[in-house]
């Protein structure tokens, strides 16, 4: 078989195979039609729940998580980002203590004024030539000035340092704990014990008024959307005094925020800033 021919062969194999494919497509869109068609409706009525291979997967689920994930990340880069800060605050407190420290302070001062003459002879004026001369007398020295008054005690400006807790414990309830590790470890950092839970039964188990200084815990946990208003009803009726913090996703803040406030939740937040600044407001976690 000649070159020409050889090359016009493949040519008109590869363009029966073009056409065969979509045929081919086709065909099997046909045949598994109805298959296909309980799987999409299926998948709608379980509020989008596929199965592969044996494994069941809601979209909408994942898909709460992977922003949950996305949140969680953000609120740690915060906490760096804060810890970075205060390191540089430091460092440049400790460079302007440098900077005036003994030894360091200027020398070049301006010359104090030379004292003056304390008195003076009187000279004779015309027409008093033939007059016997005055007595010439020192002045009268000048009495101490009198110190100044002291000045009354000024009222400092800023608010009083807020009232610590009797205890300095957290209960942390959180059903993804890994997800608040770079926290509870600043916290600790900080001398703050810190006992995690997943389970709000768990948390009610170990919760005893005036053991710990403050609960925190998330919204969501399992199949509960709104765990976290539950627990906050449970613990409120055993304290009435002890501060529940909300650390929950904006989104879950946004649905439960309200009821959480109204079942006696202190602050519900998704921020990793004003959480800790609320830690610090009763006195846990202060540097």
């Amino acid at each position: 078989m000649t070159p020409t021919a050889l090359t016009a062969w493949t040519a008109l194999i590869g363009a029966l195979t073009a056409m065969v494919w979509p045929l081919i497509a086709l065909g099997a869109l046909v045949v598994m039609r109805k298959p296909l068609i309980a799987a999409l409706q299926r998948m709608g009525s379980d509020g989008g729940t596929i199965e592969i291979f044996g494994v069941k997967l809601n979209v909408g689920k994942a898909t709460e998580e992977q922003q949950k994930l996305i949140e969680d990340l953000q609120r740690q880069v915060a906490v760096l980002r804060d810890a970075s800060r205060i390191q540089d605050e430091l460092m440049g407190r400790t460079r302007d203590w440098n900077a005036t420290a003994p030894g360091r302070l200027p020398t070049a001062y301006p010359p104090s004024p030379a004292p003056g003459p304390t008195w003076s002879p009187l000279a004779p004026t015309a027409g008093q030539e033939n007059d016997p001369p005055s007595p010439v007398t020192a002045p009268a020295p000048m009495a101490p000035a009198a110190p100044p008054p002291p000045a009354p005690a000024t009222i400092a400006a800023s608010a009083p340092p807020p009232q610590r807790r009797a205890s300095n414990r957290l209960l942390w309830v959180d059903d993804f704990p890994d997800n608040n590790a770079v926290l509870v470890a600043s916290l600790e950092h900080r001398g703050v014990p810190v006992t995690q839970v997943r389970e709000s039964d768990t948390a009610l188990a170990h919760f005893e008024p005036g053991f710990y200084g403050a609960v925190i815990s998330d919204m969501g946990r399992g199949v509960e959307a709104d765990a976290g208003v539950a627990l906050t009803k449970a613990i409120r009726a055993r304290d009435a005094d002890i501060p529940i913090f909300i650390f929950c996703s904006t989104d879950a803040k946004q649905k439960f925020g309200g009821a959480a406030l109204a079942a006696g939740a202190s602050f519900v937040t998704s921020s990793t800033t004003l959480l800790l600044g609320k830690l610090e407001d009763i006195g846990i976690g202060v540097w």
